[in-house]
């Protein structure tokens, strides 16, 4: 999500400020790789993470080794487009503003904290931060309880539409679910 770091030196620049060799790998990938090795994945052979904050996305490990895929992207699935949208969602017109995705209804613009709060503020006309979002509902206010319950079903389609294509053998894995997701 660090876009303006695209084209740039940074893992030269790193490597140059701070003397040594350096290795970069994607927070999703970093996250998955850890929770295989050491965390709620550790004794497990497969374990997809899935990644939800500023951004949305996931990684695949397999035997504690990230599976990247031909374009690095095998585990991530943010940037696909979200299935089933109802009629509702495919009225917003939302476009990913990511510069290599631009897919309407990009799962990312739904699913992540940042696409939550903008689409919420774009249907309620507000301005709330995400936490304002989360306190509203807290407090019983119907339009946050509403796109939280929207939030739950858009995930589930997601996790069932990955959950699908693994046991079609369509994913990285072929023909079996991950062991785990963390």
């Amino acid at each position: 999500n660090s876009i303006w770091l695209n084209d740039k030196p940074f893992k030269q620049d790193l490597e140059n400020s701070l003397g040594r060799d350096i290795r970069l790998m994607n927070d999703a990938n970093c996250f998955a790789l850890s929770e295989s090795i050491d965390g709620s994945g550790c004794g497990y052979d497969s374990v997809w993470g899935v990644i939800i904050g500023s951004g949305f996305g996931g990684s695949f490990v397999y035997k504690n080794q990230v599976i990247e895929g031909v374009n690095q992207v095998a585990g991530d699935w943010g940037h696909q487009p979200l299935p089933y949208p109802n009629e509702e969602e495919q009225e917003l017109g939302l476009k990913c503003e990511v510069g290599n995705c631009h897919r309407p209804l990009c799962a990312e613009q739904f699913i992540s904290g940042v696409g939550f709060t903008k689409l919420f503020n774009l249907k309620y006309g507000t301005n709330f931060r995400t936490r304002e979002i989360v306190a509203l509902e807290a407090n019983g206010d119907e339009r946050a309880k509403k796109e939280f319950d929207l939030y739950e079903d858009r995930f589930a389609r997601l996790i069932g539409l990955v959950q699908h294509q693994a046991y079609h053998g369509l994913c990285a894995f072929r023909n079996t679910l991950p062991d785990i997701c963390v």
